[in-house]
């Protein structure tokens, strides 16, 4: 502000005193242009001379100055061609990538890095150019040009290198490079992207674990529910599998059922899982009480089918799924159940009508297989036998020509 004012008051002190110049100076210059006179007051016409020899002495000055450095001048515009150029050269590069030009593309961009704005992109399209002509090394090298052109984009040459690994199935070094980039970009969502490619590659089920609630962010709700199926379920069958100590076993097995939403544990596919990592373990009491709620909040064939097979009293187990028959007496997989608890108790009778009365529900070939079973345990070949071949009737194989 006051600056301002200094300026608006030096103005009217210089207006003041150029006014009292103008009324001091008497006389006129007469200038003749043509058949026109022009009359000019003395002062007037040294003004405007000087305003004319001050413009033109700027004017030779810059003039003189550019002369000084004609090299200079000469590199600069030389630069200027050369970038627009790379410019375009590179435009064409990327263009020529998206139509699957490799040989093309990859010249462009490695020819033109240098001049472009931006070197570092460059070199990162022409080593995946030359990737997909399956020039690996060549790859690699041009990968190292745009580390040392550019130190501060390792980030994104990292990136790139992963995304070439990945591609190459050199899922073990991928994984290296993605986790150190992880470490330093815990968020960064093109290294979430690839983790979930290689964790799901190598199935490392932990690996995805980790990284699940970040990824929920970056995908639609549907996928995002198949995938935290899919790696729960994983990592039960892990466990199922697993021969080592019972304890941490279980551990790890109600540890990882706390982490699933409670909508998830609502699943017949999870709660089986589940129940299979719990009789792994030994937890058959656990077990037993986790199918029975789930049989009688979802009734699922597949919660049926893990019942009838729990290594507990086959016979606590047979009397609690009769009662099931009040409200299911038509179910043929509860029948399938009743059937294979009631072989268990060496109820033979019992255990064939109840698959009888099954196949009669069924259409495929569940309960005549598991007649053929009963049959062979009580030593009737000929049952067994009649009761297998109508079993892989079932089956519907296509008729061979020339085989009988």
């Amino acid at each position: 502000m006051r600056k301002l004012i200094l300026i608006i008051v030096g103005a009217l002190i210089a207006g003041t005193l150029l006014g009292q110049l103008m009324l001091s100076v008497h006389g006129f210059w007469h200038i003749r242009a043509g058949h026109y006179d022009i009359y000019v007051r003395s002062f007037m016409g040294g003004l405007i001379l000087l305003i004319v020899l001050f413009t033109l002495g700027l004017f030779l000055l810059r003039l003189l100055r550019g002369m000084r450095h004609p090299v200079r001048r000469m590199k600069q515009w030389r630069s200027r061609v050369r970038s627009r150029r790379a410019v375009k050269r590179t435009n064409r590069g990327v263009e020529a990538m998206g139509q699957g030009r490799w040989k093309k593309a990859e010249k462009l961009l490695r020819t033109t890095a240098d001049d472009a704005p931006t070197p570092v992109v460059n070199y990162l399209f022409a080593a995946q150019a030359a990737h997909y002509q399956g020039h690996f090394e060549q790859a690699q090298e041009l990968l190292q040009v745009a580390a040392r052109k550019a130190p501060s984009a390792v980030e994104a040459i990292d990136l790139v290198k992963a995304e070439l690994m990945i591609d190459r199935q050199q899922y073990e070094q991928a994984l290296a490079t993605l986790t150190r980039l992880l470490r330093a970009h815990p968020e960064h969502p093109q290294v979430l992207k690839l983790l979930r490619q290689v964790y799901a590659r190598v199935n490392d089920w932990t690996g995805m674990r980790q990284i699940l609630p970040r990824l929920q962010k970056l995908t639609t709700e549907r996928d995002y529910a198949q995938l935290e199926d899919h790696t729960y379920a994983a990592l039960f069958d892990q466990l199922s599998a697993h021969t080592g100590d019972t304890d941490t076993l279980l551990s790890q097995a109600r540890q990882l059922w706390r982490e699933l939403p409670s909508e998830r544990q609502e699943a017949p596919s999870m709660i089986a899982l589940y129940s299979d990592a719990l009789v792994h373990g030994g937890a058959t009491d656990d077990a037993t009480k986790l199918l029975r709620q789930g049989i009688e909040r979802h009734w699922s064939p597949l919660l049926l089918q893990r019942y009838s097979v729990l290594p507990e009293d086959a016979a606590a187990l047979l009397k609690k799924a009769e009662g099931w028959l009040e409200q299911h007496s038509h179910d043929s997989e509860l029948l399938l159940c009743l059937g294979r608890l009631s072989v268990r108790c060496g109820l033979w009778g019992k255990a064939q009508r109840y698959f009888e009365d099954a196949g009669r529900l069924r259409q495929d070939s569940m309960a005549d297989g598991e007649l053929a079973r009963l049959f062979f345990l009580q030593g009737d070949r000929a049952r067994s036998e009649l009761a297998l071949e109508k079993s892989l009737g079932a089956l519907q194989l296509p008729q061979l020509p020339g085989v009988q």
